[in-house]
């Protein structure tokens, strides 16, 4: 008997954690599950993901920014885990249990996220580069290259947490007759397996 291949494996536990994650926890928040409430704490996440990355640029002249962004930052990641649970995690969901509306919702999202945080890696690397051309003596303040860095790092969080929010911005009121029960128990992840018997 022969191995799958590991990708094939690796979707298939994918899949399977999914299933299991969402029927353990996506019983939080069935009261938000309405448009208006997702895009209402989508607008909250992006707001201090802004703020965040003002508090990255403001360690520049003041180091406890530090200290904002870091609070900034793990609040923007619980908004980001509201919003995996409040949309059903439709935006980092794998393939195999993703309907055909879900999956282009999911991959519109992820290409607009990428498309928003690329550029927005030109900022640190514009400002290192800036810095070392106006420095005097050759040296960089220390100040300006922890900003640099901390920019680096906001630019993760927000290629992270851009299809979230814009997954939740575009999600749809519920229907009457679904229902979080109807959606659970009836969930069958396809064994990739199964074709090869």
């Amino acid at each position: 008997m022969t191995r799958e291949p590991f990708w094939r494996r690796w979707e298939q536990w994918r899949a399977d954690y999914y299933t299991a994650d969402l029927a353990r926890h996506g019983h939080r928040f069935d009261n938000w599950r309405t448009r208006r409430r997702c895009r209402l704490v989508a607008a909250v996440v992006t707001v201090l993901i802004v703020a965040a990355g003002a508090a990255s640029i403001g360690v520049m002249w003041w180091f406890g920014f530090l200290v904002l962004w870091l609070v900034l930052v793990f609040a923007a990641i619980a908004g980001t885990v509201c919003l995996r649970y409040m949309t059903g995690g439709g935006a980092d969901g794998p393939q195999l249990v993703l309907d055909e509306r879900q999956l282009a919702r999911r991959n519109a999202a992820r290409s607009l996220g990428l498309t928003v945080s690329i550029p927005l890696l030109v900022l640190p690397y514009g400002i290192l580069i800036g810095s070392v051309i106006n420095a005097q003596d050759g040296l960089v303040p220390y100040q300006i290259v922890y900003s640099a860095a901390i920019l680096v790092w906001w630019v993760l969080c927000v290629a992270r947490a851009a299809p979230s929010v814009l997954y939740a911005w575009w999600q749809e009121d519920p229907d009457l007759e679904d229902s979080v029960d109807a959606l659970f128990d009836d969930t069958h992840v396809p064994d990739l397996n199964e074709g090869n018997s």
